[in-house]
Protein backbone atom coordinates (compact mmCIF):
# COMPACT_ATOMS: atom_id res chain seq x y z
CA UNK A 1 0.00 0.00 0.00
CA UNK A 2 1.31 3.42 -0.95
CA UNK A 3 -0.61 5.66 1.43
CA UNK A 4 -0.67 5.81 5.20
CA UNK A 5 -2.99 3.41 7.02
CA UNK A 6 -5.84 5.44 8.59
CA UNK A 7 -5.73 5.40 12.41
CA UNK A 8 -9.32 4.17 12.48
CA UNK A 9 -8.21 1.04 10.57
CA UNK A 10 -5.27 0.50 12.96
CA UNK A 11 -7.64 0.78 15.94
CA UNK A 12 -10.11 -1.62 14.32
CA UNK A 13 -7.37 -4.20 13.67
CA UNK A 14 -6.07 -3.83 17.26
CA UNK A 15 -9.56 -4.50 18.61
CA UNK A 16 -10.10 -7.47 16.27
CA UNK A 17 -6.76 -9.02 17.25
CA UNK A 18 -7.60 -8.53 20.93
CA UNK A 19 -10.92 -10.35 20.49
CA UNK A 20 -9.20 -13.19 18.61
CA UNK A 21 -6.41 -13.54 21.20
CA UNK A 22 -8.98 -13.61 24.01
CA UNK A 23 -11.18 -16.10 22.06
CA UNK A 24 -14.16 -13.75 22.28
CA UNK A 25 -15.58 -14.97 18.99
CA UNK A 26 -19.21 -14.22 19.88
CA UNK A 27 -18.20 -10.58 20.41
CA UNK A 28 -16.66 -10.52 16.94
CA UNK A 29 -19.97 -11.70 15.48
CA UNK A 30 -21.86 -9.06 17.48
CA UNK A 31 -19.41 -6.30 16.59
CA UNK A 32 -19.65 -7.15 12.88
CA UNK A 33 -23.45 -7.46 13.08
CA UNK A 34 -23.12 -11.02 11.83
CA UNK A 35 -21.60 -9.81 8.54
CA UNK A 36 -19.23 -12.60 7.65
CA UNK A 37 -18.01 -15.65 9.48
CA UNK A 38 -20.12 -17.11 12.28
CA UNK A 39 -18.53 -17.80 15.67
CA UNK A 40 -18.03 -21.53 15.07
CA UNK A 41 -16.19 -20.96 11.76
CA UNK A 42 -13.85 -18.40 13.31
CA UNK A 43 -13.01 -20.82 16.13
CA UNK A 44 -12.66 -23.76 13.71
CA UNK A 45 -10.23 -21.88 11.46
CA UNK A 46 -7.90 -21.32 14.42
CA UNK A 47 -8.36 -24.79 15.93
CA UNK A 48 -7.84 -26.47 12.54
CA UNK A 49 -4.59 -24.55 12.11
CA UNK A 50 -3.52 -25.84 15.56
CA UNK A 51 -2.10 -22.54 16.83
CA UNK A 52 -2.45 -20.18 19.76
CA UNK A 53 -3.10 -16.61 18.63
CA UNK A 54 -1.09 -13.97 20.53
CA UNK A 55 -0.64 -10.21 20.36
CA UNK A 56 1.81 -9.13 17.65
CA UNK A 57 4.83 -6.95 18.44
CA UNK A 58 4.25 -3.18 18.42
CA UNK A 59 6.16 -2.96 15.13
CA UNK A 60 3.23 -4.83 13.54
CA UNK A 61 1.11 -1.68 13.58
CA UNK A 62 0.61 -0.39 10.91
CA UNK A 63 3.35 -1.97 8.75
CA UNK A 64 1.73 -5.44 8.50
CA UNK A 65 -1.77 -4.17 7.75
CA UNK A 66 -2.62 -4.28 4.04
CA UNK A 67 -5.30 -1.72 3.17
CA UNK A 68 -6.92 -1.13 -0.22
CA UNK A 69 -9.51 1.60 -0.74
CA UNK A 70 -12.69 0.26 -2.36
CA UNK A 71 -13.81 2.50 -5.21
CA UNK A 72 -17.41 3.11 -6.25
CA UNK A 73 -18.83 3.25 -2.74
CA UNK A 74 -20.87 6.05 -1.18
CA UNK A 75 -18.74 6.07 1.96
CA UNK A 76 -15.06 5.41 2.56
CA UNK A 77 -14.56 1.64 2.55
CA UNK A 78 -11.41 -0.41 2.70
CA UNK A 79 -10.44 -4.00 2.19
CA UNK A 80 -8.14 -4.83 5.12
CA UNK A 81 -5.92 -7.89 5.47
CA UNK A 82 -3.41 -8.81 8.16
CA UNK A 83 -1.57 -11.89 9.40
CA UNK A 84 -2.12 -13.25 12.86
CA UNK A 85 0.72 -13.91 15.27
CA UNK A 86 0.95 -17.21 17.10
CA UNK A 87 3.08 -18.81 19.79
CA UNK A 88 4.00 -21.59 17.38
CA UNK A 89 4.95 -19.54 14.30
CA UNK A 90 5.44 -15.90 15.23
CA UNK A 91 4.01 -14.22 12.16
CA UNK A 92 1.58 -16.86 11.01
CA UNK A 93 0.38 -17.83 7.55
CA UNK A 94 -3.12 -17.52 9.05
CA UNK A 95 -4.63 -14.28 7.78
CA UNK A 96 -7.77 -12.23 8.48
CA UNK A 97 -9.59 -10.16 5.88
CA UNK A 98 -12.14 -7.48 6.73
CA UNK A 99 -14.17 -4.88 4.89
CA UNK A 100 -14.29 -1.68 6.95
CA UNK A 101 -16.40 1.45 6.54
CA UNK A 102 -15.21 4.74 7.98
CA UNK A 103 -17.18 6.15 10.88
CA UNK A 104 -16.99 8.95 13.42
CA UNK A 105 -15.55 6.90 16.29
CA UNK A 106 -12.17 5.44 17.14
CA UNK A 107 -12.93 2.25 15.19
CA UNK A 108 -14.66 1.73 11.88
CA UNK A 109 -18.43 2.10 11.82
CA UNK A 110 -19.19 -1.14 9.95
CA UNK A 111 -17.00 -4.18 9.74
CA UNK A 112 -17.53 -7.33 7.69
CA UNK A 113 -15.44 -10.33 8.78
CA UNK A 114 -14.77 -11.60 5.26
CA UNK A 115 -12.47 -14.54 5.94
CA UNK A 116 -9.83 -16.14 8.09
CA UNK A 117 -7.61 -18.48 6.11
CA UNK A 118 -4.12 -19.77 5.43
CA UNK A 119 -2.23 -17.77 2.82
Amino acid sequence: MDEEVPQQIVNTVRKMISLLVEKRYSEIVSWTNGNGYPEDQIAAAIVDHDVTVVYPPDSFYPSQIDVVRIDNTCSQEWSVAFPLWTIEEGESDLSVELTCTQGDGLVCANIDFDTIHVL
